[in-house]
C-alpha cells in the first residue's frame, strides 16, 4: 500500500476536456486507489472507506470518486469546470440567434440616440451580434445589462470585437460586463487632447531591456530580431509621450501581472486571454495601460473606462442603468426559449436598405466566382468563424466585405 505522503503527492492539472480528463484518470487512477476507481456499469460500487459518486466513462464504464480525498476533490472540481465549458461553449441554436438579433434590433434607437459620429449603429449591432455568436453564454444573461453593456460600448464609441479588439463583453453570474481593452483605453486616453502618443508593448527574457524610476527615469526596449525565440515573458510596460513634451511609463513584472490576474473575475476560464499562452502578453500589457491610465490627463471616457474596470474586479458586475435614459425593449420571450406567448416573435434584423443589401450580395457574389479573389473570401469567413458555402444575409455579406477590406489593409 502507497504512503499517505505519496498519495497526497499534487498531481498535474487536468485539461478540461472531456477526452483530456479521460486520459487523465487512466494515468492516474492505479496511483491513487484511495481516490479513483474505473468499474464496469453492473458491477458495485467501491467497498473502501470514503463518499464515492460516479461519473460516465463510456458506455460500458464509470469513473468513481472518493470526495473524501483530496485528489478526488481535486478531479470533480476539473470534472465541473469541463462540463460548464462545454456547456458555455456550444453554438446558439437558430431560435437563439434569431431571439438575439430581435433584442438588439428592438433597441437600435437606443444605440443611434448615443453612438459617436464616427461609428453606425448599425456596425456596432453587428458587431455585437457577433461577439454573442462566438461567446454563446452571453446568451444567457439579462436582457437589460446585454444591452446596457453595449450601449455603453457605444457612448465610449468603442467596437466590442474580443479580447484582442477594443472592448469584450463577458458574461459572469448571469449578467453581461464590459471590458475595455488596452486599445481601446489607448484610444480613449487621445481624447484629452494632450497625448502625442501612447504605446505598450510586452517584453521578453532575450530582448535588449531595462528600465529605472526615481529622478532620472529611463526605459529601454529593443525586441530580439527572432520573434519566435524571444523566450519567456517578463514584463509588459505602457509609455505616453504628452504633446508639451514630458513623458511617462509604466512597467509590470511577473508579480504584478499575477498580482491583476488573481483579482480577474475571468482568471479561472480556459477562454481568457489569462490562460492562454499565445495571449496573456495582452492583459499583462492591459495592466500597465490600465495603471498608467490613472496618471495621465483623463478623458471623460477613459475615466468611465477606469471606473468599468474597477467595479467587475470588485464586484464583478457593472452598474449600468445610467445608460438607459430611452425606453428598454424587451424580446416577446426569453433568450433561448421556445415558448411563445401569443406575440409575432419573427425576429427584424438590423435596418438595411433593401438597395445596399442587393448590391452587397452582388459584390460578395462576384467575389466568389473570381477564382483570385476567393482565397480572400474563405480567408475572411474563417476569421469571422462563418461558414464558407455563399449563403449569406446582407448583414453578413456587408460584415464580410469589411473583413476582406481589412485583410486587404493588413496587406
Amino acid at each position: 500500500m502507497m504512503a499517505q505522503a505519496e498519495l497526497m503527492t499534487p498531481i498535474r492539472e487536468v485539461d478540461t476536456s472531456a477526452e483530456d480528463i479521460q486520459v487523465w484518470f487512466l494515468d492516474n487512477a492505479p496511483h491513487y486507489p484511495q481516490a479513483l476507481m474505473l468499474l464496469p456499469k453492473d458491477q458495485p460500487g467501491p467497498n473502501s472507506q470514503g463518499t464515492w459518486c460516479n461519473y460516465p466513462f463510456d458506455e460500458n464504464l464509470l469513473m468513481w470518486v472518493n470526495t473524501s480525498h483530496n485528489e478526488g476533490l481535486h478531479f470533480l472540481k476539473q470534472y465541473k469546470i469541463m462540463q460548464r465549458e462545454e456547456k458555455m461553449s456550444r453554438a446558439l441554436t437558430v431560435v437563439e440567434k434569431k431571439n438575439v438579433l430581435t433584442l438588439l434590433s428592438n433597441n437600435m434607437k437606443a444605440v443611434a440616440s448615443v453612438v459617436p459620429k464616427h461609428l453606425t449603429p448599425e456596425r456596432l449591432m453587428r458587431v455585437a451580434f457577433q461577439a454573442i455568436v462566438k461567446n454563446p453564454a452571453l446568451a444567457q444573461c439579462s436582457q437589460i445589462s446585454l444591452v446596457n453593456a453595449i450601449i455603453e460600448a457605444s457612448q465610449l464609441g468603442l467596437e466590442i470585437s474580443g479580447p484582442l479588439g477594443q472592448a469584450s463583453l463577458i458574461p459572469f453570474k448571469q449578467e453581461a460586463v464590459l471590458i475595455v481593452e488596452y486599445k481601446g483605453k489607448i484610444a480613449l486616453a487621445h481624447n484629452s487632447g494632450q497625448i502625442k502618443s501612447f504605446a505598450a508593448h510586452p517584453v521578453y527574457e532575450n530582448d535588449v531591456w531595462d528600465y529605472e524610476y526615481g529622478l532620472n527615469p529611463f526605459l529601454k526596449h529593443r525586441p530580439y530580431d527572432k520573434d519566435d525565440a524571444r523566450g519567456e515573458l517578463i514584463a509588459a510596460y505602457a509609455v505616453v509621450q504628452y504633446k508639451n513634451g514630458g513623458v511617462d511609463f509604466e512597467v509590470v513584472n511577473r508579480v504584478g501581472a499575477m498580482r491583476s490576474k488573481a483579482a480577474s473575475s475571468a482568471k479561472n476560464k480556459a477562454d481568457s486571454p489569462w490562460n492562454q499562452e499565445a495571449n496573456e502578453w495582452t492583459m499583462w500589457v492591459k495592466t500597465a495601460v490600465h495603471q498608467l491610465s490613472k496618471r495621465i490627463p483623463l478623458s471623460p471616457e477613459l475615466q468611465r473606462a477606469n471606473d468599468l474596470e474597477e467595479m467587475a474586479e470588485q464586484r464583478g458586475k457593472q452598474d449600468l442603468s445610467h445608460v438607459m435614459d430611452v425606453e428598454f425593449e424587451e424580446m416577446p420571450k426569453e433568450i433561448g426559449s421556445d415558448k411563445g406567448n401569443g406575440e409575432d416573435t419573427t425576429p427584424v434584423e438590423p435596418e438595411t436598405a433593401p438597395d445596399d443589401g442587393k448590391k452587397v450580395l452582388a459584390q460578395l457574389a462576384a467575389f466568389i466566382a473570381d477564382p483570385d479573389s476567393k482565397p480572400l473570401y474563405m480567408q475572411a469567413c474563417e476569421e469571422m468563424e462563418l461558414n464558407a458555402d455563399g449563403k449569406h444575409d446582407a448583414v453578413q455579406a456587408t460584415d464580410i466585405m469589411s473583413k476582406i477590406d481589412e485583410i486587404l489593409e493588413r496587406g
